[in-house]
């Protein structure tokens, strides 16, 4: 939510990448707030099967409440670094996530092209 609040408007795959979530969570948490009436879709005027997702006002109103305390949260946690540490720690953070997108692609390169939904399931236990 604070990803759209901070755009007006996003494409599921912008979210993907914005977010570097999974497709699949993040197709699971805009359900979910779609039920909770909290975004809503619209239809994009590129393709009919593209959506592009808003906040609500409700979920506008829940961001803008909530924004001072994430805001809080990540200056408490910042609190003991010097300027030049936050500044590394950004561009660290930074390249930790080019990594992980070349890493992710390299390995979506070796996926079967079959959907999960087709895979068999493997037991949660040892058994």
């Amino acid at each position: 939510m604070s990803t759209l609040g901070s755009r007006r408007r996003l494409s599921s795959l912008e979210l993907v990448q914005l977010t570097a979530m999974d497709k699949g969570l993040v197709s699971r948490v805009l359900s979910r707030l779609v039920e909770s009436g909290w975004v809503e879709y619209i239809p994009s005027g590129i393709s009919s099967n593209r959506r592009v997702w808003k906040l609500r006002r409700a979920g506008a109103a829940l961001v803008a409440r909530l924004q001072p305390v994430w805001q809080e949260r990540e200056s408490r946690l910042q609190s003991d670094l010097t300027a030049q540490e936050r500044k590394l720690l950004l561009q660290l953070l930074e390249r930790l996530f080019q990594a992980s997108e070349k890493l992710r692609a390299e390995e979506a390169k070796t996926l079967p092209q079959t959907s999960r939904r087709s895979m068999p399931r493997r037991p949660l236990s040892g058994t």
